[in-house]
């Protein structure tokens, strides 16, 4: 047989053995009950390259057993490791419940709800409202509902705000086979949740400018607004331009329940 199809069939093989590794390690670390210390992750990270290198040259390492516990070290260290350095961003429980002043930017198109509107915020400064204000150690990425009439501005992706927030870590209901609220907000990237009092007694919301940021989010939310049904329209006509907008933008708040 030709030497490079003896290649050809050997590579794919490892190749397979290296991914199970890696999902047999990405695995073992999701059923810990606990996260270990960073140094560990870093170690067995720094270990498996440090032993990967070694025994390249060597002839007649490339079994499948030993890609497999190399897939599976890399697996299980760089996953702790992503997992502390996330976890050492979430939200002080000592602030939970209090109020705080951020700024930052708007980063995904608003999502109306039933008694307001929903979105995603990036913070880019927190203080309290103590006097002197202190900074406040808030995660970066944080979602915030805006209950009771928008804004004259509007609220739309790409805008920056000072506003006072009330956060809490986010938790989920435990149902069984029901949706884990908690581990999809650890997925996409949010650590904390609240609301923004903008009431009489509360320092007014403050719209700085509309930036640049998010600018795929701002093209969604101006198809959003351009094929939205006009106010005097029939029901089953909204319906109909809301699964329009949801096919388009993939934002699914303007169909109604029966659709």
């Amino acid at each position: 047989m030709p030497r490079h199809c003896t290649v050809s069939t050997h590579l794919p093989a490892t190749g397979v053995c290296g991914m199970c590794g890696v999902v047999a390690g990405v695995a073992l670390q999701l059923q810990q009950a606990q996260l270990g210390p960073m140094w560990l992750y870093v170690a067995a990270v720094v270990a498996v390259v440090a032993l990967a290198l070694a025994l390249w040259r060597r002839p007649g390492w490339r079994k499948a057993a030993v890609y497999v516990l190399l897939g599976a070290g890399l697996a299980w260290g760089l996953t702790g490791w992503r997992a502390t350095v996330f976890q050492a961003q979430r939200m002080p429980a000592a602030w939970e419940g209090r109020d705080i002043r951020v700024m930052g930017v708007i980063t995904e198109m608003p999502q109306p709800v039933e008694r307001g509107v929903r979105l995603r915020f990036e913070v880019e400064q927190a203080l309290s409202l103590q006097d002197p204000p202190q900074a406040v150690p808030l995660p970066q990425r944080i979602a915030l509902s805006w209950y009771g009439n928008a804004p004259p501005q509007g609220l739309r992706a790409g805008q920056r705000w000072e506003w006072t927030v009330r956060l809490k870590a986010p938790h989920g209901e435990r149902n069984p086979h029901g949706m884990d609220w908690e581990l999809w907000s650890w997925s996409q990237g949010i650590q904390a949740t609240g609301y923004v009092r903008h009431g009489p007694r509360d320092i007014p919301p403050n719209w700085l400018e509309q930036t640049g940021y998010a600018q795929v989010a701002q093209w969604r939310g101006h198809l959003h607004r351009a094929m939205q049904a006009p106010k005097d329209a029939p029901p089953r006509q909204q319906d109909s331009f809301g699964v329009v907008q949801a096919l388009v933008t993939g934002a699914q708040s303007s169909i109604s329940g029966g659709h």
